[in-house]
């Protein structure tokens, strides 16, 4: 029986000492199975006296209720229970249960049979009776730190077995990226092989058909595909440019989307030219859908589109029988292929553009010098007028209109000479208040004829900018005259707002052209007037595009062509009936 002796118990306040160490960790837990009654109590005290807590057994079967219950951190086991119970019975059933448990046996008879008999049990120690308290205390001690360090040594032991497996799978995971990065490296490898041989065949062939050819066969060697065609449009001359198939499998194809580009050329071209960037996938589809029914059923086809600025659009089509997926890996030696393919087309047609474009300046600055005498006659004339007739205002404003058209005619002259004959400047810190203030003053007369309320918001520190003033003055000029224009004859306003700090739009617009933000500065150039229709947004910045009889379509033109020189950039807003806001973003000092 479990001993339930209420002197056997352990004491309420066993001192302060004890008390401390508790709130850290509980007391060790000591089991003591003996059939006397006196060892039972006189080991309880002692061990309740040395901050111990210890529960009492007397047979063996109380000793494993016990065990099965409860953790012991030792146990005192008596050899001799009875006659026909032994002590080191228990040993093995701890063993088993708690097999960090020491077990310390004593005995009455201290013969060396029972010695070796308790050492075979497992038995951590042995004491004689009498004992020693000194020495008990001592053994338990011991006893108590073995199993403190055999239980720390088995958690440091799983410890290290998770780190271990972690370990592993770390190991695991870095052999895979490994891998991976290895097999990049390879097509990484081949892709550069290719592209390099690509680009000695384009040195040796001058031909874009020769070029296409090459591209094509450098393409077999690394994705399966049964024949390949292209067809490129020249923009400008509003008829196909090339008509080329590899192989006489997809000639039919071949001609099937020449006879559509030529029918639908105009639509593509307005769709490719309608957004900056626009996503390769809606020019895909919309290609699809303008092809003959043969072409859009063709399950077997792909298309990638071709578009060179301005100049050419184009489709590449390879067929791929039952395998119409492209990997990772063709997917990027296809889109290098296109990518060299359009830069060769448009370093082609940049040098063809150029040589044509250097014959039309000469001939403009010939036009343009001639031009000049005969608006020096009309300008001389014009003041000779308005200095000897007399004081009608009708005549007046006729002869101040003949003045102003003969300045714009002048300016158009002097755009279109320093454009095809510019000259070195270099960027200066400029005050940018002060540019617009004197691009108002410039633009007075305009104004107060039309009567136009004019709201200037700048910030109240001097903003400095990198420009150069004089074509600065020209861009904020042209867009004043703009809102002028657009501004309705009666309750007219244009609001011109500077800002040094940017909000999160502006950060946007900026990333979009790859411009850090925290380098530039704002301008707005706001009016209340008609609006510009969506289908015209893109193209008014065009040169020669106007939609005024009077117009010449060459003041956004000259704006976007002086920001740039200016590493600047514009971005427009506007609502047909309530106004357009003019967004210019040009670097600080």
């Amino acid at each position: 029986m479990i001993s339930t002796d209420p002197t056997l118990t352990a004491p309420k306040d066993a001192g302060v000492g004890f008390k401390a160490e508790a709130r850290q960790a509980p007391p060790p837990h000591i089991l003591v199975l003996d059939d006397q009654l006196a060892i039972r109590s006189l080991l309880h005290e002692v061990l309740t006296a040395n901050h111990y807590r210890v529960s009492l057994a007397k047979t063996l079967s109380d000793a494993q209720s016990l065990i099965d219950r409860e953790s012991f951190d030792a146990v005192i086991v008596d050899i001799y229970l009875s006659e026909t119970e032994s002590g080191l019975s228990l040993l093995p059933y701890l063993g088993g249960v708690q097999p960090h448990t020491p077990a310390v046996v004593i005995s009455g008879m201290a013969r060396m049979d029972d010695v070796m008999e308790a050492l075979k049990a497992g038995a951590y120690d042995m004491l004689c009776k009498p004992f020693n308290i000194i020495d008990v205390l001592h053994v338990i001690s011991r006893a108590v730190e073995k199993k403190r360090m055999a239980v720390e040594n088995e958690r440091l032991v799983a410890a290290l077995r998770q780190e271990r497996d972690l370990l592993e799978i770390r190991v695991r995971e870095a052999t895979a990226d490994l891998e991976q990065n290895v097999e990049m490296l390879r097509l990484l490898n081949e892709q550069i092989a290719t592209m390099f041989e690509m680009s000695q065949t384009t040195v040796g062939d001058g031909s874009s058909e020769g070029t296409i050819r090459r591209i094509f066969e450098l393409l077999r060697r690394m994705i399966d595909f049964e024949g390949a065609f292209c067809v490129i449009y020249d923009i400008r001359a509003q008829d196909i440019n090339l008509a080329l198939a590899d192989r006489p499998v997809v000639q039919e194809y071949c001609n099937k989307m020449s006879a559509m580009f030529r029918a639908q050329g105009y639509a593509l071209v307005d769709l490719a030219e309608s957004q900056n960037r626009m996503p390769v996938e809606n020019l895909q589809s919309a290609i699809r859908q303008l092809a003959p029914e043969g072409l859009t059923k063709e399950t077997d086809l792909m298309l990638m589109p071709l578009h060179v600025h301005q100049s050419m659009l184009g489709v590449v089509g390879l067929i791929r029988k039952g395998r119409t997926l492209l990997t990772r890996a063709e997917e990027r030696i296809l889109g290098l292929a296109i990518s060299h393919f359009l830069a060769v087309l448009e370093q082609r047609n940049f040098i063809t553009r150029t040589a044509q474009l250097a014959g039309l300046g000469e001939l403009i600055s010939e036009i343009a010098h001639d031009l000049r005498h005969p608006m020096t006659s009309l300008r001389g004339a014009s003041r000779i007028l308005l200095d000897g007739w007399q004081d009608d205002a009708k005549r007046a404003r006729c002869l101040e209109e003949i003045a102003g058209n003969v300045a714009r005619m002048e300016s158009l002259v002097s755009e279109l000479v320093n454009f095809y004959n510019p000259k070195d400047m270099n960027m200066v810190p400029v005050d940018l208040h002060a540019l617009l203030d004197q691009a108002l003053s410039i633009t007075r007369s305009l104004l107060e004829q039309k009567h136009i309320e004019v709201t200037r918001r700048y910030e109240p520190a001097t903003i400095v900018i990198l420009g150069l003033s004089r074509n600065l003055i020209e861009a904020f000029v042209n867009l004043i005259s703009n809102a002028c224009q657009a501004c309705a004859p009666v309750g007219g306003r244009i609001t011109i707002a500077a800002a040094a700090e940017l909000n999160d739009d502006d950060n946007r617009r900026l990333r979009e052209f790859s411009r850090h933000p925290s380098s530039y500065v704002r301008i707005e150039i706001a009016d209340n007037g008609c609006g510009i229709p969506n289908e015209n947004k893109e193209k008014v910045f065009r040169r020669f595009f106007t939609t005024r009889p009077e117009g010449h379509g060459l003041g956004l033109s000259a704006v976007t062509r002086i920001l740039k020189k200016n590493l600047g950039h514009i971005h427009l807003e506007s609502e047909v009936g309530r106004g357009t806001t003019f967004y210019m973003y040009l670097p600080k000092a």
